[in-house]
């Protein structure tokens, strides 16, 4: 499958060296143990570095090349998600996140090391959708309750 070729194949074309991509995804929920093992596989694979909770949202926040960004996600998508979106993608002009992809706890502690990256703004685009969808849920649900 081409979305699987290996570094410096289809998708790495271009000899200078790509621009700083940050990109926060958001999922529905990261359950899956294949889909776990994706997320951190491909990164690895891609020299990426980022944060990632497992749970219900899933978030990702990912940095690396350009190129092995949109690699990353084009890969994500691939699977089959209930939602799975890229909530904001932003430039960096320095490495904000080494040594891979590191496991947090939950939103918490992800708010805390994205504040500690002079990120904040980024995890309000993260979780914003989130609530929106949360909020719309709630409303149907409390109008379908009105009607019985």
């Amino acid at each position: 499958m081409w979305l699987l070729a290996p570094r410096g194949s289809l998708l790495s074309t271009g000899s200078g060296p790509s621009s700083s991509l940050i990109a926060a995804i958001s999922s529905h929920h990261i359950y899956n143990s294949k889909k776990k093992r994706l997320i951190v596989e491909w990164a690895k694979e891609r020299n990426l570095n980022g944060l990632y909770v497992f749970g219900k949202p899933g978030r990702i926040v990912v940095q690396g090349s350009e190129i092995d960004v949109r690699w990353y996600i084009r890969n994500l998508k691939s699977q089959r998600w209930k939602r799975l979106s890229v909530q904001a993608t932003q430039s960096a002009d320095r490495i904000l996140f080494d040594g891979g992809m590191k496991q947090v706890a939950d939103d918490a502690e992800l708010a805390k090391r994205l504040r500690e990256c002079e990120l904040s703004d980024l995890f309000t685009k993260l979780v914003a959708q989130w609530w929106v969808i949360r909020m719309q849920k709630k409303k149907k649900k409390k109008k379908n309750s009105a009607l019985i």
